[in-house]
């Protein structure tokens, strides 16, 4: 079922709503294929896990996503459907890689005080290994 709002689709996804809510996540309106392409270098300067780029066409941008995923490994891209408005996810892939091996959720329980530090040293490590 697709969610009417950003609120009632994070709210089904712990981490996506964890992320949200602590600021990680960009929504910003879609302008072109290549300025998503071009604002790959913010993320890391923004401190942003991943940036939403709601799209207003019809146009579906499946295929774009998987070419530059095969391009390039350091963001993750998917096309999404299921959400509020169709949009075009752009996250770093040191995050998904964290999020899926489960040490992001142990590292934002363990260190409840500052788990971004925990965090980014862990996206440090795991962007070295993908370079």
């Amino acid at each position: 079922m697709k969610a009417r709002t950003w609120s009632e689709y994070y709210s089904n996804l712990p981490f996506e709503m964890y992320s949200w809510s602590i600021g990680k996540i960009l929504h910003i309106p879609f302008k072109s294929l290549e300025h998503t392409r071009q604002n790959e270098g913010i993320m890391k300067p923004m401190n942003l896990w991943s940036v939403i780029y709601e799209i207003t066409d019809k146009q579906d941008y499946t295929t774009w996503c998987c070419e530059r995923n095969e391009q390039q490994q350091a963001i993750e891209y998917l096309f999404e459907t299921t959400t509020p408005t169709p949009c075009i996810i752009q996250r770093q892939a040191a995050i998904q890689m964290l999020y899926q091996t489960g040490k992001l959720n142990k590292a934002i329980q363990s260190n409840v005080q500052n788990p971004e530090r925990h965090v980014n040293k862990l996206i440090e490590e795991i962007n070295n290994e993908i370079q």
